[in-house]
């Protein structure tokens, strides 16, 4: 099955093959790595009071507003398509996703209410940030715990971001806030007074991803700075590794076979070139793990730098 799809892929010419996976252990042989996690937070409300944010100033005349589903269906796609773009993984909902979600069946809210969308919009009221949560009831002991559970937060800029994690955080009758997945480097922790307060309940693989055609694939990539890197790939069942030479600029980059006489900079699998390529593993941690070798001094160094990420590689919808 897994070669038919990899035969498809090549035939339409599909350089980069990127899924989610249900069991961990299943991928890594068919050469996918894992390229992205997500992150589970929980806080207590009366616990989530912010320090001092002197750079993030209100925005002129903003405001927050409550939306039906009616309202919502209108503004939640395109508000979402603009901020996904801000991160690497993230991908776009299409109009059957969208009908599916916001149509909120009783059998997908796991014992809670009806999902809220709040939304956030300029002083000329566009739309430049949103979120949406469902309320939760539990029995512990002998009382009940009300909860808030974030699905989606999604903003344009970090001050609109800020504004609906204090919406939520605010919550009347709620006393704890759990958002199922954030980005790794969500900035909550650090916007808070007492940040210890905000505990990772899980960190769990998202995206994994495999390199269908790698000089297609690097070639389509940014990277983060100027370098020249020898790369010698090992694929599963393909024999013999194959070498290719990456050239870089902060803007764009370059991939092809590297010639004889070209001296290998880093040995890796395909699958770890596939953990590395939206920026969210550095290729010294997957060196210090035992997974790349550096053939030649400082290309660890050149390579961390060329595929950095400025965010963390984050996909906020399931697939």
């Amino acid at each position: 099955m897994m070669d038919f799809q990899l035969g498809q892929f090549r035939e339409r010419e599909v350089p980069i093959a990127v899924l989610t996976a249900s069991e961990s252990l299943i991928y890594g042989r068919f050469g996918y790595g894992l390229a992205a996690s997500y992150a589970s937070l929980v806080i207590a409300s009366k616990r989530s009071a912010f320090r001092e944010l002197p750079y993030l100033a209100p925005e002129p005349d903003g405001k927050l507003r409550l939306v039906d589903k009616e309202e919502a269906t209108k503004i939640l796609p395109g508000l979402h398509a603009a901020a996904m773009r801000k991160r690497p993984g993230d991908v776009g909902r299409s109009e059957a996703r969208w009908s599916g979600l916001l149509d909120d069946p009783e059998r997908a809210r796991g014992g809670g209410g009806g999902r809220m969308y709040v939304v956030h919009e300029r002083g000329d009221g566009s739309p430049d940030g949103y979120a949406s949560y469902r309320h939760v009831w539990e029995q512990q002991g002998g009382s009940h715990l009300h909860a808030a559970v974030v699905e989606d937060l999604y903003a344009l800029t970090p001050t609109v971001h800020a504004s609906l994690w204090r919406f939520l955080l605010d919550l009347d009758l709620v006393e704890e806030v759990r958002a199922v997945g954030r980005p790794v480097d969500e900035p909550l922790r650090w916007m808070l007074a007492d940040p210890r307060k905000l505990q990772t309940a899980a960190l769990r693989d998202m995206l994994w991803v495999k390199l269908v055609d790698v000089p297609a694939a690097l070639s389509a990539r940014g990277y983060g700075t100027e370098t020249d890197l020898v790369l010698e790939v090992g694929s599963p069942g393909a024999g013999e590794a194959r070498r290719y030479r990456l050239e870089t600029s902060p803007e764009t980059g370059g991939c092809r076979q590297a010639r004889d006489g070209e001296a290998t900079d880093l040995v890796l699998a395909l699958s770890d070139l596939g953990a590395i390529y939206l920026g969210g593993c550095r290729p010294s941690v997957l060196a210090s793990a035992g997974r790349i070798q550096e053939a030649r001094p400082g290309a660890l160094a050149r390579a961390d730098a060329a595929f950095a990420s400025t965010l963390a590689p984050f996909c906020g919808t399931h697939f």
